[in-house]
């Protein structure tokens, strides 16, 4: 839209003939941004400098003005354009998950295991599609299978819940091990409320307080799962003698340091 389309009626002859030129002015410098690869950054650099000079002469039409020498600007490479989220991850974890779908699909219809990760996870939770169990078990399957660690996490909790999957806590308990051995944190603790109930074989409380202080210790301090997670070591622990305590903390620790 040119100028003269965007101010109001009632100018002065003076004011027309401004903004004729202005207008005049706009297209040429619209086709000079086709062609700027062959100006040098200095010649463009003063045609900007007109453009916002011309702009406060002008006084209420240097705002438009100014919008499009900071694109020109942009185009040439004087300005830096305001980033884009192309990352899926990224897009998700912002809470903008429409446009995590839209960047995930094609990506993971590649392969990109990131990409399969993120869909699976938007199929889980229902967000930006309607829920759907099993299309969720199929993509965090083929990302779980490659090591992403939130793959495995999520993919344990459908085991453990029995969503899209035949409900089976060896199953669930697995898949939060591999998590868990990469520093995921929930997996960490849900791997350790396994061990502490039983639910994937015998109650070891020595691998669960392991776990549940690992966990405690990957959590933000902000994150209250942390608290949650101190809280549920410490109950494990009164069921402790202190040898199994020592052991746990030597796990621990050498878990840590591997």
């Amino acid at each position: 839209m040119s100028f003269l389309s965007r101010v109001r009626f009632g100018r002065s002859r003076e004011t027309e003939s401004l903004l004729r030129r202005v207008s005049t002015l706009q297209r040429a410098l619209t086709e000079c941004v086709d062609r700027c690869a062959h100006f040098k950054r200095e010649m463009v650099a003063v045609v900007a400098v007109i453009m916002l000079v011309l702009g406060f002469a002008i006084g209420v039409y240097r705002e438009p003005i100014r919008d499009f020498t900071v694109g020109l600007a942009q185009a040439v490479g004087l300005a830096k354009k305001v980033p884009t989220v192309v990352d899926p991850q990224a897009a998700f974890e912002k809470g903008d998950y429409a446009a995590a779908l839209r960047l995930a699909r094609p990506l993971a219809a590649e392969g990109d295991v990131g990409a399969q990760s993120v869909l699976g996870r938007l199929y889980h939770g229902g967000y930006a599609v309607p829920q759907d169990f099993k299309e969720a078990a199929r993509w965090l399957r083929s990302a779980a299978d490659r090591g992403d660690a939130r793959a495995q996490l999520h993919l344990g909790v459908m085991f453990s819940e029995g969503q899209g999957v035949p409900q089976d806590y060896v199953q669930a308990a697995e898949w939060y091990r591999r998590a868990a051995d990469q520093g995921e944190p929930h997996a960490q603790y849900n791997l350790g409320i396994f061990y502490a109930t039983g639910e994937a074989g015998q109650v070891d409380n020595v691998s669960a307080y392991m776990w549940l202080s690992l966990a405690s210790a990957q959590f933000p301090v902000s994150d209250a799962r942390r608290r949650t997670a101190v809280t549920s070591r410490d109950l494990i622990a009164k069921q402790m003698t202190h040898n199994q305590i020592a052991e746990a903390q030597r796990r621990t620790r050498e878990w840590e340091t591997r």
